[in-house]
């Protein structure tokens, strides 16, 4: 009987029908695993355009300077507000010089430009605190833009080793 041993196959073996594998979704929607894939990359693509564009705008210097005076300038008073109950003791003028270069092509530019900054050191006249008040663009602003009060702490807990 060799006819029936040619019919005897292991089911392991046996050649499987050629149909083509179904997606879960058959009716042209996109696999999920695929769909997931795209979400992750317009995410990606929104978040990097965002950091352009908020770099681009966080990256534009303030200048705070005040323009350089003339010799025919007048003298130019500012009248800044600082608490009445706040003795002035010290005062100083800081200003951090940045320049800008811009062009395109073959043509570009420079402009200087900085922050400038006046501290004042005062102490409160009843209670001894000690204040630092610092002042920007005082052209434009007459009120502190920070306000630093120093408290006394134990030395073990600012100095501790």
């Amino acid at each position: 009987m060799p006819w029936r041993a040619r019919g005897v196959r292991s089911v392991l073996l046996r050649r499987r029908a050629s149909r083509p594998q179904l997606k879960r979704d058959s009716l042209g929607g996109l696999d999920p695993r695929s769909e997931r894939v795209m979400t992750n990359h317009r995410a990606a693509f929104l978040l990097s355009v965002l950091l352009v564009l908020s770099g681009s705008v966080a990256c534009h210097p303030v200048n705070t300077m005040p323009p350089p005076p003339s010799p025919s300038d007048p003298v130019k008073h500012y009248d800044l507000e600082i608490p009445d109950a706040l003795e002035i003791k010290a005062v100083s003028f800081d200003a951090t010089a940045f320049s800008e270069v811009s062009g395109a092509g073959n043509v570009t530019s420079t402009q200087i430009g900085g922050r400038a900054f006046l501290k004042v050191y005062a102490v409160h006249r009843q209670t001894g605190e000690q204040y630092l008040l610092i002042y920007e663009d005082i052209a434009h602003r007459k009120t502190p833009i920070q306000v630093i009060r120093f408290r006394p702490v134990p030395d073990a807990r600012v100095l501790a080793p």
